[in-house]
This record gives structure tokens, sequence and C-alpha cells, in this order.
């Protein structure tokens, strides 16, 4: 563990082939079924051997631990938050269960400086420090190492990261970017899943949770030793979400339920070597509501319900190989097999991705770290509803080559890391991508960091052949006197020589552990962004069919900049034993040209404050605040989204040390509220209040 705690010894018909089951009602039978088969048998049979429970108690970490958190998001290694110098923010494990949230979004409102926007019930839209939108795509987000960026749109497929939260170890956030090591598309940070080794979950876990407003879901893991000293977890999860309601506040049909099957396991080879073997099963059905264009409607568009269905199957191998104390060598390979069916595309994708990398001392000064990086991804894809591609097969590589040298200029008071990455994308130009990172270590309790940096954002499949007819999107007075206005219909197409977009970042940073019960990070920055994507017209014509219309035709284009700047802060207090405050604060500016193709979708300001008390012994009190200042959204035209308050409680109660209930509520005080202002032709809904139930047993 790095954590300061001691573990114990055709497309467009989906094919489920993978499964025993062809329907989503057989599917949720059969893992109901595989349910009550472990918990009825399992006792007598697997569970014999196992003897040992989750062994790394985040409750015992106080302040001043919590410092010295080794974290690797910010340079490929190992190292003391306190040491690190970035913008890094870690989630414990124990943070995510105080705070009762079933889901990563949810999780990562806790995060300073990042923004999280609900926009129905399996769709978000995540991002720092620049404009969110759901493809925004510049945060390269990893599950144990495998990256789960959406190569066809730039973005990630959050509701398909359906995780039981009591596996997850932690989540490492790094704001700012990180392409110098993690390559192209950490643009505005990278989101590193790490999940308990397989050694911290023996025993048997099930949980239930029961919600009124956004679901319910069962889950069950069970894991043991193996005979070669390793250990091994086996886990499903099935999850049922509730449908949403429009601006309109009308009911729509956007419920879905997923499936989910996987493993792991951990095992060394002698001394030297470590290995790590594991996958999943997922599968996910439901509906999205879509706009339609319909020029016989009064608003000239039509809401329509399409079928979303995924299908995801991945494995990981991974191996670290220590020949010398301070010579370490890891390798990883991973393989995807993603589908997906929406009224955006359908695709069916196969990923491979080989990934390598040494870290050694060439001196007492120095820490060297080098590595390569392969991925591969074969597509086959159909047309959405909306949305055509120019060819529906292809094959994308992307090549990268790092290196990083941390030099120590001064022990313990001054250290310089330089680092650089080359990524080749095959339908783009190569791209380097430097950073230089100082620390400037006070005292041992308090550190100043700095950095500039230059990373890039390919431009995804989908951009580069995408045609789409994105529907109306306004109107204009109708030269005939007399006559309705014309309703104005938008084409898209993208040009084949899109460039990618360009960040030059400065970063500073503060941070203090001036007691063991207290703890500060500030960090400001200043984005300069070139290349952005931009809005070029190319022609426009009236239709007449079946009534007059003026049709607007685009393309893409790379000429728009954009500044952005901003100031972030987080603490944490502990004033007594059994009481912990968390609080964090943001702060941005953006200044933008009209062109650019996506505008607003970016607060000014956001709080939030997490207050985690323990009354009495086997009793837990939490209370989270998030505040978010009101959002402008633009494309053609201007939407704003009300500033908006969000209130989360918890009470919990510990009946022994294997059985947990706990009861609470989101979004307190208000019954609905909007998060996310405009995407495409997707019907956007409130996000409702949650009551939720909650019971955990471990044995």
């Amino acid at each position: 563990m790095i954590l300061p705690c001691k573990p114990s010894k055709p497309v467009s018909t989906m094919n489920w082939s993978l499964l025993p089951c062809k329907t989503n009602h057989s599917c949720s039978f059969f893992l109901l079924g595989v349910f009550l088969f472990l918990f009825v048998f399992g006792e007598t049979s697997i569970f014999a051997s196992i003897i040992s429970r989750d062994t790394c108690d985040y409750t015992n970490l106080g302040i001043e631990e919590l410092m010295t958190v080794e974290i690797k998001n910010s340079s490929k290694k190992s190292e003391d938050l306190l040491d690190t110098p970035g913008a890094v923010f870690v989630l414990t494990s124990e943070d995510i269960r105080r705070a009762g949230v079933e889901n990563i979004p949810d999780a990562l409102r806790l995060v300073p400086g990042l923004y999280v926007a609900q926009m129905n019930s399996n769709r978000w839209a995540i991002n720092s420090r620049s404009p969110n939108s759901y493809s925004a795509g510049s945060f390269l987000v990893l599950v144990d190492g495998r990256s789960v960026y959406a190569p066809l749109f730039s973005g990630v497929y959050w509701d398909g990261l359906d995780f039981i939260m009591k596996d997850i170890d932690r989540i490492e956030v790094l704001r700012g970017p990180g392409a110098a090591v993690w390559g192209a598309n950490a643009v505005s940070g990278v989101i590193n899943i790490i999940t308990k080794v397989s050694q911290d979950t023996k025993g048997g876990h099930l949980g239930l949770n029961y919600g009124t407003g956004d679901g319910h879901n069962l889950e069950y893991r069970f894991g043991g030793d193996m005979e070669n000293g390793g250990a091994f977890r086996f886990f499903l999860k099935g999850t049922q979400k509730s449908h949403y309601r429009d601006f309109s506040n009308s009911g729509i049909d956007d419920a879905w339920g997923t499936q989910k099957i996987g493993f792991r396991s951990d095992w060394n080879k002698g001394s030297k070597h470590s290995f790590r073997f594991q996958g999943e099963l997922y599968q996910s059905n439901g509906n999205e509501g879509s706009y339609e264009p319909n020029l016989l409607s009064p608003d000239y568009s039509q809401k329509t319900f399409y079928p979303i269905s995924t299908f995801d199957g991945n494995l990981i191998f991974s191996w670290k190989y220590n020949p010398k104390p301070q010579n370490v060598w890891e390798a990883s390979l991973s393989f995807d097999r993603f589908m997906r069916h929406d009224s955006i595309f359908g695709q069916a994708l196969d990923v491979l991705e080989f990934e390598a990398q040494n870290k050694f001392k060439p001196s007492k000064n120095q820490d060297f770290l080098y590595g390569f990086q392969t991925r591969t991804v074969k597509d086959s894809l159909s047309d959405g509803a909306l949305f055509k591609l120019d060819s529906l097969q292809k094959t994308t590589q992307l090549f990268g080559v790092f290196v990083q040298d941390e030099i120590t200029l001064r022990p313990d008071k001054f250290s310089l890391t330089l680092g650089s990455r080359f990524d080749k994308f095959s339908l783009s130009k190569g791209e380097n991508q430097p950073s230089a990172r100082l620390l400037w270590k006070l005292d041992k309790k308090q550190s100043i960091w700095g950095a500039v940096s230059r990373a890039v954002q390919f431009p995804s499949r989908g951009l580069m052949e995408e045609k789409s007819f994105l529907g109306p999107v306004g109107s204009v007075p109708n030269p005939a006197p007399g006559l309705p206005d014309l309703p104005i219909f938008a084409n898209f197409k993208s040009p084949l020589n899109v460039a990618p977009q360009i960040l030059f970042s400065k970063e500073i940073g503060y941070r203090i552990n001036p007691n063991p019960t207290l703890s500060i990070d500030l960090a400001a920055f200043r984005n300069q962004y070139e290349n952005l994507y931009s809005h070029e017209l190319l022609t426009t014509q009236v239709g007449v069919d079946p009534i007059p219309y003026l049709e607007v035709l685009s393309t893409l284009g790379n000429n728009a900049k954009q500044t952005t700047k901003g100031f972030e802060f987080s603490s944490n207090w502990q004033p007594a034993q059994n009481l912990k405050i968390s609080s964090g604060y943001t702060w941005n500016w953006q200044t933008s040209q009209e062109n650019f193709l996506y505008t607003g979708g970016f607060p000014d300001r956001k709080w939030f404050a997490r207050f985690s008390h323990e009354p009495k012994k086997g009793w837990e009190l939490d209370a989270i605040l998030n505040w978010v200042n009101k959002t402008e959204y633009s494309v053609n035209n201007r939407i704003e989204i009300p500033s908006y308050s969000r209130v989360d409680f918890r009470i919990s109660h510990h009946f022994s040390p294997s059985v947990e209930w706990s009861a609470g509520v989101q979004n307190a005080f208000q019954p609905y509220h909007k998060e996310y202002g405009i995407f495409i032709s997707e019907i956007l809904t409130d996000i409702p209040r949650n009551y939720y139930l909650k019971a955990d047993y471990t044995f």
C-alpha cells in the first residue's frame, strides 16, 4: 500500500455474446442469481480460508499524516504530498465513504478547483480551469493505470465508471497540465482512480443502497488468499437509476440500469517481482431524450427518446520489477472492448495499450524517469440520428515517449523537475510537451512550488470527420412582409486538417502544515490557450421544404484564443479528535474571442465545506455544503444557469465491526436544481433531491 497504513499478509444492434444473457432483464436475473449463490454457499466453500478484513483504516489518519500521503499523479512516481510541485488533491477511501456518494462524479465535487455539472441521469460534465462541457476532453482519466478517455469524442463516459465505492483506495486529482509524463489530452489535469490491492479486500462484503431520487444498487464482493502467497477478489454490482424531469418540469424516460462483474489478483514472486491481473465486464441499458428538427412544430423541434446501451470488457496485466532498491521497472498491458449505441453514434472499439517505464538514480541528487506508451484503437461506427461520419471504420494509433529528471539542488530545500513528452497521433502531427517544476521547502512543514508547462489536446476521431445537422438555433426576420420569421438551421462539417489545441500554463502554489491539526493548500494559475476550435461560416442558403427556412453551413477552424486565470484554496482542520472540517474555494476569470466554438460553462466561483463528526462511539454525522455561482453557456444563443447550493447530510451507525447502516439526503433544501445549460440536441434535466438508506455487511 502507498498510504500510511499497514495491509495484511454491426454496431447498431449490440452484441452481448460475452455474457450468458441476451436482454437487460435476463442479465439482471443472471447477476442476481450469482449474488445469491455466492452469499448462500460462499461461507463453506470459498470463504473458509479468509481470515481478514479491509485493513487500511483511514479514520485514524490525522491531518499531519494526510500531508505525508504518497501520491503518483504529478510525476508518475511516488512522492509525499508536501513534496509535490503541483496542484494535487487526494480523496481517500474514508472521504468517499463519509460523503455517502455512489458514483465518481459526486465524489469529485469534494475536489477544490474541479467543476462537476450533472446533465441528466446518465451524463456529467467535469473540468477544471477551462470551460466545462461534456465533450471538453481536456482531462485525462485513469483507472488503475488504464486510460478511459473516449477516442471518438474526446471525453469520458462517466456513467460507465461504476465502482463498489468501498474498493476505491484513493482518487488523485492533478489540476493543471500533466502532459509532460501522462501525454496529450492531460491538459486541464489528470484524475487517477486507484482501487485497493487484493490483500486489503479479503473477506466478504454485501451492500445495499436505496434512493428515492437517484435509484438504488446492490453489490457483493469477496476476496481471499491464493496458493502462491498472493490475494484475489471477485465482485458484482447492479444499479438501477431513476428518471429525471426536463427544464419544463415534464418527466422524461431517461432511467437506466447497469450490471458489472469483475476480479483482481495481486501476487509477488520473490522480493523483486510483483504482478497484478484484473478485469471487468460491464453493461448498461436505458433511454435518453433528444430534440430532433421538426419545421412544423412551434419551436421547430420535437422530443424524441432513443434507447442507449453500453458494453465494456477490459483486462489489465501489470508487472513491477525492483532489481535494486533505487531502480524500478514497471510495465502494463491492457485491452478494452467497448460498444455503445446512443442518439449520437453507434460504436464498437478495440483498444490495445502498452506502457513501460524505468525509474533510477544516476546520482545521489537525481531521480531519473523515462518510458514509452503505445495505444491502438480499431473502431467500427454507425451514424446516429443527427451525426454522420465520413468513414465508418478506421484504425488510429498514438505513440509517446517521455523523460523526466528530478534534480536536488539543495537537500531538503530546493529541487527542480524537468520533463518532456513527445506524442505522435495518426490523425495529427507530432507534438512536444515540456514542463519545468521548482519546489522550495521552507522547512519541514511548508513548501512553495512553481511550474511552467506546454500541453496539447489532439482532435478526436469524431471531430475530424463529423458531419452533423444540429437543427434549429434561432430565427431571422422574413424579408417578405407579413410572413413569419425564418427559422435558422445549422449544418456542420469538419475539415480534415484540424490542428491540436495548445495550452501554455504558469502555476504557483503554497502548502503549509503549521500544526498536526491544520493544513492549508493554495494555488494560482494563468492558462493561455491557442488554436482553439472556432466556427467558420461557409455558406448560407434558403430551403423551402416543408416551410421556408435559412440553412447555415459552417466548419471547424483553429482561430480562437482564450486566457483563463484563477486561484484555488483548500484546508483541513481537526479541532477535536472526533471532528474534522474541510473547505475549498475557487475563483476563476476568463476571456475569449467571439468565434470560439464553445464559450461559457465556466462559473467564476465555487466553494464547499465538509463536516465529519463522531458524537459517540459507533455513530457518525456528516454534512457537505456546495455552492456554485451562475454559469453562462453559449453556442449560438446564451443560456444562463442560476447559482445553486447543494447541501448533503448523512448519519451512520456501526452496530458492530461488521455491520453498518447509514441514511442521508442529497440536495436537502430544494427539490430540484439545474447544473448544466446546453448540449447540442440532448434534453437536459433538473437534478432531484435524493433520500437514501444504506446497509453494509462485512464478514
